[in-house]
């Protein structure tokens, strides 16, 4: 395990190099584009970079479990996302470069075995989670630190329920946490397509592993866990996705309908709709880690049933 001055270390290497991403975005005037997600202002757009670059010095110095797997398997994620930010690519081809880094996840992490119908379920299964949280993320990453601020979150409840991801969530959490400094209201760097697609994916592979380290016993309790502390951006995605729908218009067509969208239009500050999301997402986290640790199952069924039917009632308010 790192010490305190292993990870206080990593930290200010972790500030350091985001400072250098931010004066290279400045330097090679690499700003947002000023679409409907994005303010009309130019704002450095390479705050996915310096994630990265924080988690490659992470990898050098300490080579927690997982990691390396984590970076080689995101470059197809990576490469679609760095192509979006310059030439806003149909979500048809972003969805390849999804699949594929979600299938060399499997590939590096072993998690292939068994016969041709559990390796087929495992692919499609993996890629449909990968995909979802890669989309979930990019949706909510619509107003400043809603995104990294959920990132945080969930790596800290993944990294707290199994230990042998401990070292990894440490690091992505430091790493999403220098972030958050240059990210929060009014912020001064945006993490791009780069960004938030390699932080969707991040939380995606880093659940898959919680729920495949977790006893044969406990897999269910681990599923469950996992879409409580996922619960925020993906109830956004599901809402988009049927309102969409029900409107007979692309799934994948953008929207200014969601959650932060809605806030905003009734006059919620951005400190303010910081503080809601961040709210329900520590809310769904925490129940998440309630249902893990919860022995009885009676309980477990009364605790989620409970904690839905709140979620549930305070979105009602938001999209109703």
């Amino acid at each position: 395990m790192m010490t305190e001055v292993e990870l206080l270390g990593f930290t200010v290497l972790s500030v350091a190099l985001y400072a250098i991403n931010y004066k290279a975005a400045l330097k090679w005037k690499v700003f947002s584009s000023g679409n409907f997600r994005r303010e009309f202002q130019p704002i450095p757009l390479l705050g996915g970079v310096g994630l990265l670059l924080s988690l490659v010095v992470g990898e050098l110095l300490f080579h927690p479990p997982y990691l390396s797997e984590l970076l080689i398997s995101s470059v197809p994620l990576l490469v679609v996302g760095w192509l979006d930010d310059i030439y806003e690519l149909k979500a048809r081809l972003k969805s390849v470069g999804h699949i594929v880094a979600a299938i060399l996840w499997m590939f590096l992490t072993h998690r292939l075995g068994g016969g041709a119908e559990m390796v087929v379920l495992a692919l499609c299964l993996g890629s449909f989670w990968v995909m979802t949280m890669v989309n979930a993320v990019n949706m909510v990453d619509g107003v400043d630190g809603q995104a990294s601020l959920f990132g945080l979150v969930a790596m800290m409840a993944l990294g707290v329920l199994e230990p042998r991801l401990l070292e990894l969530s440490t690091l992505l959490s430091l790493a999403v946490l220098v972030f958050l400094g240059w990210n929060l209201p009014k912020a001064k760097q945006f993490l791009g397509e780069v960004g938030s697609s390699f932080l969707g994916f991040a939380v995606a592979v880093v659940a898959i592993e919680f729920v495949m380290e977790s006893a044969v016993d406990k897999t269910v309790d681990a599923v469950f866990s996992v879409l409580f502390i996922c619960a925020f951006p993906c109830v956004d995605l599901c809402m988009a996705i049927f309102r969409r729908v029900t409107k007979k218009i692309s799934p994948f067509a953008g929207d200014q309908e969601h959650i932060h969208h809605r806030l905003q239009r009734i006059g919620v500050s951005p400190w303010g709709l910081l503080a809601i999301t961040g709210g329900l997402t520590t809310y769904c986290a925490s129940t998440g880690y309630l249902l893990w640790s919860i022995e009885i199952n009676a309980l477990k069924v009364l605790a989620a049933i409970m904690s839905t039917a709140i979620l549930l009632f305070v979105l009602k308010g938001v999209y109703f």
